[in-house]
């Protein structure tokens, strides 16, 4: 069991460590325990722990096509393996959290999933948020800044490059301002150097 939850740490790139910055980046944004959030790319549960303690039960909720990830961490930790009987999971993989949980969200967050997506899924990305979230809700999410691409599948484990120029014109074409927080990105790195991702917010 213990070999799993390494082998599902190594494929997603991140620890509980990386979980708990995410959270603390979460809290200061103003996420409320009574808030439905929604995290895009759940993987291997490092943000799902710290926000299914600070959580009212039944408002997390964690997409990720790979469900053997969600598997090995309940596996190893029987304690996180209870808590998440407090939250919902789906193993879509089409970004839609209103049609996985039949709801919209305050709040959704997306770690390194637009930083692997093909051109299309960015799109598609953006969609299922503008379809899930709520009146003033909104979207914190980490990609890569650079010249576009282009890519025209799933990059993994290599990493999608899209310009600020190609951020802002896909955010509008879905109805969303796109707003680049370097701030978010600082705050990140302080925790985690080897993790360098650019951050937005669409809302």
């Amino acid at each position: 069991m213990i070999q799993n939850y390494r082998a599902a740490e190594k494929y997603v790139g991140t620890t509980r460590k990386s979980g708990r910055a995410q959270f603390a980046i979460l809290e200061n944004e103003g996420l409320k325990p009574t808030h439905d959030i929604l995290e895009i790319g759940c993987g291997a549960l490092h943000l799902a722990e710290p926000l299914l303690r600070y959580m009212k039960p039944g408002r997390y909720h964690g997409i990720d096509p790979n469900k053997w990830l969600r598997t090995a961490a309940r596996s190893e930790d029987r304690y996180l393996d209870d808590l998440t009987r407090n939250g919902f999971f789906s193993s879509a993989d089409d970004f839609d959290g209103e049609a996985a949980f039949n709801k919209k969200f305050d709040v959704i967050f997306a770690h390194s999933i637009l930083s692997h997506v093909s051109d299309a899924q960015f799109d598609q990305f953006l969609a299922g948020v503008r379809k899930s979230l709520k009146p003033g809700g909104f979207c914190l999410a980490s990609l890569r800044l650079g010249r576009d691409s282009n890519d025209q599948e799933w990059v993994y484990p290599g990493v999608s490059y899209y310009s600020a120029n190609t951020v802002a014109i896909k955010g509008l074409a879905n109805e969303l301002l796109a707003r680049h927080r370097p701030d978010i990105k600082a705050a990140y790195i302080e925790h985690c150097p080897a993790e360098i991702h650019d951050w937005y917010e669409f809302a």
